[in-house]
């Protein structure tokens, strides 16, 4: 009815992009975000919301590949194109830089991970407030990457903080508050505090 350039069929195609995610079938999600990206960016422009959306959704995709390098790529553009829709203190915005964080620090770039979560958590407090599961996990994340630079120090002040949200959250037998305390016994084993 629409044909293939029609902004329905993009949102169809970039809809079955966010079905196949979900199902694990990244190869088919980053093919179908593709062409749903080259509509959009007829249609609309590079600058839309919708572009921007597609372009992080390929970051997610590249992410969940290993592909880090992509990942950040897309998620840099992504990350451009909402500060200037939505400007800087929006949560779309706080999502991406927390993913940039993840992909910093999956390529071993931890001082740039750790700059990128200390702006993420910044957002996340100010739009959650301080006790919401993503400041929450943010504030895990700086922990982790507190380890892996050997400042078990602030690890450890990082990790408690996320332990307790954790634990206010889930409960105690949740696995991210199983994982929390055992990232505290990694900091414990490298300070001799056993």
């Amino acid at each position: 009815h629409y044909g293939k350039g029609h902004i329905e069929t993009a949102d169809i195609i970039n809809n079955l992009g966010s079905v196949a995610t979900h199902v694990g079938d990244y190869a088919k999600a980053q093919k179908y975000y593709k062409q749903a990206l080259v509509i959009f960016e007829n249609y609309y422009s590079k600058g839309h919301i919708k572009t921007a959306n597609t372009i992080n959704n390929l970051g997610n995709v590249a992410n969940a590949l290993d592909d880090y390098t992509t990942a950040q790529e897309y998620y840099k553009q992504a990350l451009e194109l909402f500060e200037g829709h939505y400007g800087k203190g929006h949560i779309a915005t706080a999502n991406t830089i927390n993913n940039l964080g993840n992909v910093a620090n999956a390529l071993v770039d931890y001082t740039t991970a750790q700059e990128y979560y200390k702006q993420a958590l910044a957002l996340f407090e100010g739009h959650y407030g301080k006790g919401h599961i993503e400041t929450a996990n943010t504030i895990n994340n700086l922990g982790s990457v507190a380890i892996h630079v050997g400042d078990y120090s602030t690890a450890q002040e990082y990790l408690q903080q996320a332990l307790a949200m954790y634990e206010g959250h889930y409960g105690k037998g949740h696995i991210e508050t199983a994982t929390t305390i055992h990232n505290l016994g990694e900091v414990a084993i490298h300070v001799s505090d056993y």
